[in-house]
């Protein structure tokens, strides 16, 4: 069984055609809306039988609340009735394509983590490594309003002057990771996560003062944990340009990407893999939604495991 863990601030019409699209007797969608969003918005979600938590976080772009807005919905999940054997992040603008009955068979023969973990260099030319350095307040990046323009100044004119942080004498012996926000994990590596925040309180305290933690936080934990030789990569596919500030809005040109014969992710040195979910979509778009309702519905994914060793 599968738990969907969806992130959603808006686009309802997106975020139902997604629950629509994973209802399956195979798994159950739970749903973490922004608590600066109107809940009832989302209403058509719980009715076509997603699960709105009630344990809601006040979401900033690159901000560690990306990460406890992702831990509530697998705390969530982890209490559910349900024993379930794999957790997938999404975004409310992600979308699958395949069945979840043919991921659910998928990933049952697979003993694998989808998520990406490249190493994090040390040094002036690592972007993650120098995200880190600084201690920052989270809501100026893309914060609207007196309060973000007041969170900006601080950030750029106060905390920006202060020293570096000692980043590797506050990891210790840990090790940095990062990759897409977005993966599959099992309960395994769920539970390690968790086990992970408890004794690693240090790294939680800088991650919450750093920028875009919810690409490191979720791949240097599992990294850490006995799963960490079972990592296979993203299984989500998001066409980035050089200089974006996001991923693509899927068009008709990538949807002709995604459903060519023999298409596959490979990143970070893993071994190539399907792609189970695309982002990212806007909602509006039915006829790029059909097209890959199509393509889901009539494909076939492979049950056999991944070739080649673990890692």
């Amino acid at each position: 069984m599968i738990a969907f863990l969806v992130l959603v601030h808006d686009n309802p019409r997106q975020a139902l055609a997604l629950v629509e699209s994973l209802r399956s007797s195979h798994a159950r969608t739970f749903i973490h809306v922004d608590a600066k969003s109107d809940i009832t918005q989302f209403q058509e979600c719980a009715q076509a039988g997603a699960v709105l938590i009630e344990e809601r976080k006040s979401v900033h772009w690159g901000g560690f609340s990306q990460v406890r807005a992702a831990l509530a919905l697998m705390r969530h999940a982890l209490r559910d009735e349900i024993p379930f054997t794999h957790f997938a992040l999404l975004s409310g603008s992600d979308y699958p394509i395949a069945t979840v009955e043919a991921i659910a068979s998928y990933l049952a023969a697979q003993d694998r983590e989808f998520i990406d973990a490249e190493p994090v260099l040390e040094g002036p030319d690592s972007l993650p490594w120098q995200r880190m350095l600084k201690y920052q307040m989270e809501g100026g990046w893309r914060g609207a309003g007196l309060r973000g323009r007041i969170i900006r100044e601080v950030n750029a004119h106060i905390l920006s002057r202060l020293p570096n942080r000692d980043v590797r004498a506050i990891a210790g012996p840990v090790a940095f990771f990062r990759g897409s926000a977005y993966w599959i994990l099992t309960r395994e590596a769920v539970e390690a996560i968790f086990a992970f925040s408890r004794k690693h309180k240090s790294i939680v305290r800088l991650l919450s003062h750093s920028v875009c933690s919810d690409e490191t936080f979720f791949h240097t934990a599992v990294m850490a944990g006995p799963r960490a030789s079972h990592v296979a990569g993203t299984s989500t596919y998001a066409q980035w340009f050089p200089g974006s500030s996001g991923p693509t809005v899927v068009d008709d040109s990538l949807v002709d990407v995604v459903t060519a014969p023999g298409f596959h992710l490979a990143s970070g040195g893993r071994r190539a893999r399907p792609a189970l979910f695309v982002r990212k979509l806007n909602g509006d778009d039915s006829g790029i939604r059909n097209r890959l309702d199509h393509y889901r519905t009539t494909r076939v994914l492979p049950t056999e495991p991944l070739p080649g060793r673990h890692g």
